[in-house]
């Protein structure tokens, strides 16, 4: 976000730093959070299965 800041403070315009804070740096975060929310909504339902478990690294097998 601190990149986001310093490169829209850079523009020449008020307003193009208006848009380049809205479009790098509050839509982005929007729409993770929407696919966020949608993911713990789906899972919730039940449409999705949660995901497996992952198997330990290390190629060494627990037998």
């Amino acid at each position: 976000m601190y990149v986001v800041l310093m490169f829209a403070l850079g523009q020449r315009t008020l307003p193009m730093t208006i848009f380049v804070l809205i479009l790098f740096g509050a839509l982005p975060t929007w729409l993770l959070l929407f696919v966020v929310r949608r993911r713990q909504a789906m899972k919730a339902n039940g449409d999705i299965a949660p995901r497996k478990p992952r198997r330990p690294r290390g190629g060494q097998s627990e037998d």
